[in-house]
């Protein structure tokens, strides 16, 4: 079974919000052609990020550009963090090991890939990540 752990050991991430974590996938299994991942937030239920087509990594770093990046609820592609609030904030990051690359049109969204994935997955995992901010951040 996969593991995955945000990039320190308490699970928080700290501003700026705009950066994904860092995250760490363990115990692939070895029949795994690519990686989804997928940053949801589980208040509002928004797709945050959804990375298709990566290559087999145990390392998501904080600049990570493999991969096919698709639209996300923000109606853009790329990493959208959580709306900064004074009690912090969090997101979902699961990462899901398929049995092979998906082939899907340029433009899709990050419903379309989940859809895209079904039939497909061999093992999924996720973490919580938690973000905080300092008061410069909420204008304080």
């Amino acid at each position: 079974m996969m593991k995955v752990r945000c990039q320190s050991n308490d699970q928080t991430y700290l501003e700026p919000a705009d950066t994904n974590p860092c995250l760490y996938i363990d115990n692939i299994p070895e029949i795994t052609k690519s990686l989804v991942l997928v940053a949801v937030n589980p208040e509002t239920r928004k797709i945050h990020w959804v990375v298709y087509n990566i290559p087999v990594t145990n390392i998501i770093d904080e600049h990570f550009k493999k991969g096919v990046e698709a639209v996300n609820d923000f109606s853009v592609h790329g990493f959208i963090g959580p709306e900064q609030t004074e009690h912090g904030s969090r997101l979902f990051f699961i990462v899901y090991a398929l049995d092979e690359m998906l082939v899907v049109g340029g433009g899709k969204g990050g419903h379309d890939i989940i859809i895209a994935m079904k039939g497909h997955i061999i093992d999924t995992v996720g973490v919580e990540c938690h973000y905080e901010c300092t008061a410069s951040v909420l204008g304080k």
